[in-house]
């Protein structure tokens, strides 16, 4: 088995260590890269429950920075390539991804929703960082089997190998166990699993999955941030008010991957 560099990764994010060198990060593409996105979103006008232009920054990762922080650490380690996501919405995680490591490539998945914003803030991270981007839209139920067999020969998945998976698509439990089963042939033990929207304080679909998983032995925690200055701002939803938060961890693996409930 590899090495699992990844593990170190967050073990002191709070004393404001995301990576064994803790010196100062900067990433000159990101903003022009959010402000280039926030015109996008703004022409689309304003959407229910969302907003446009700056608004959108508070109803992204992109309005926190802390997150954008943790993300941006993320994704600089070195064993970073392949970045699989699920839940593009307008692109901010993905500009994240994108502009901290230059080597990193994003397969992701996204419904459009809100607006129908999606392709057009794709096409626009597509300017930015040509062939770097691979876009599947649709239900990701749907989606993501579908990949899979297009990539497996013979009873076996040959297809990218997810160096990093982002979860935040479909909220609800049976949504995002969903997501996470169809993408698990994706995953090997050297795969880091980012999920976002996971709560301190109120049991969603992402906090409960991943309660479950780690109780079933599926993936042990590298490390959680849970604040109260990531409160989830969105103006409607279960999750409204909530401290908002993100976790990251790896699969709890032996000789090989752990197998799944059904």
């Amino acid at each position: 088995m590899a090495d699992r560099p990844a593990g170190e990764i967050h073990q002191t994010y709070k004393k404001r260590k995301s990576l064994p060198n803790d010196q100062e990060v900067t990433f000159t593409e990101l903003e022009p890269t959010f402000e280039e996105l926030d015109e996008v979103v703004k022409n689309f006008g304003t959407l229910p429950g969302w907003g446009g232009g700056d608004q959108a920054r508070w109803s992204s990762i992109s309005g926190f920075p802390e997150q954008v922080d943790f993300y941006a650490r993320t994704a600089t380690h070195p064993a970073i390539r392949t970045v699989c996501e699920v839940g593009f919405n307008a692109g901010y995680s993905t500009a994240v991804w994108l502009a901290a490591n230059p080597l990193a490539k994003v397969i992701s998945f996204d419904l459009i929703m809100l607006g129908h914003y999606g392709p057009s803030c794709a096409e626009s991270l597509l300017k930015r960082f040509p062939g770097r981007l691979e876009m599947h839209w649709g239900d990701s139920a749907v989606l993501l089997p579908q990949f899979v067999a297009n990539h497996t020969v013979a009873g076996v998945y040959q297809g990218p190998k997810c160096d990093l998976v982002h979860i935040d698509g479909n909220h609800g439990f049976d949504g995002v166990r969903s997501d996470f089963h169809n993408m698990y042939p994706m995953m090997s033990c050297d795969s880091n699993i980012l999920m976002d929207d996971v709560f301190d304080d109120e049991e969603s679909g992402p906090t409960k999955l991943w309660s479950e998983l780690k109780a079933q032995g599926v993936v042990e925690e590298v490390d959680s941030f849970f604040t109260s200055s990531l409160k989830h701002l969105r103006t409607a939803g279960p999750n409204r008010g909530h401290n908002k938060g993100f976790v990251i961890g790896r699969l709890k693996c032996a000789e090989t991957k752990p197998a799944l409930a059904a």
